[in-house]
């Protein structure tokens, strides 16, 4: 994970409505100096630790995000982007089972259903990812999605200081869970999360969690 904003010289840009858009030109993202900038954290399937990067570790996907007035989202390194690819708002695609699925490229730009008990929807996103249908179903409402989308919305719920500790603290036994300290979503807020295969597991591993085939991230 590494913390980033947008350079002092690079050129401003806005959407059609007006809103701060991120820039693509080369070097218009850098990397700032935080706890976590450079840190890679180890998962082995019961809790999250801060570790080297082991030996024989594969790049499996990578994702840059930005918070203003909503996430914006880049796949790939906004640090050593080439302009190929655009930065497009958060969104989603509904499964079958009424499951969010993060994306850059979904259809919704909202949850696509919610239950009155879940907590998760406040502590990662503001009120405009919120959906607009309730439901008691217990089955319904869950999140999956694209890895390092989630785990830079994890960052995001906090503040860049106790990344660590959310990271480390808010998975274990198997199971992400909450917590309720001030979110860190902060205007020109930036990070590009790097995800990889490691000891032993797989890319295929890795797409059949983001379905949420081997367990939703939060339901």
């Amino acid at each position: 994970m590494d913390e980033i904003k947008e350079a002092d010289d690079a050129p401003s840009n806005a959407d059609a409505f007006n809103y701060w858009l991120p820039s693509t030109e080369p070097g218009a993202n850098v990397r700032i100096h935080s706890p976590t900038s450079g840190a890679y954290f180890i998962c082995d399937g019961h809790r999250i630790y801060r570790s080297p990067l082991p030996r024989g570790a594969r790049p499996y996907k990578t994702f840059s995000v930005y918070y203003s007035q909503g996430f914006w989202v880049l796949e790939g390194d906004a640090t050593t982007s080439t302009g190929e690819r655009p930065w497009r708002r958060l969104n989603f695609d509904t499964h079958t089972d009424y499951s969010s699925f993060l994306s850059n490229a979904g259809q919704e730009q909202r949850l696509a259903v919610q239950r009155p008990d879940q907590f998760w929807p406040r502590m990662l996103f503001p009120d405009i990812y919120h959906a607009q249908r309730q439901t008691q179903n217990t089955s319904y409402g869950g999140l999956v999605g694209e890895l390092p989308i989630f785990l830079a919305l994890v960052a995001f719920s906090i503040s860049r200081d106790y990344v660590e500790w959310v990271v480390s603290n808010c998975f274990s036994g198997g199971q992400w869970k909450t917590h309720n300290q001030r979110p860190g979503r902060e205007d020109g807020r930036g990070m590009v999360v790097y995800v990889y295969t490691v000891n032993g597991s797989t890319a295929n591993e890795l797409e059949q969690f983001e379905m949420g085939n081997l367990g939703k991230y939060f339901y």
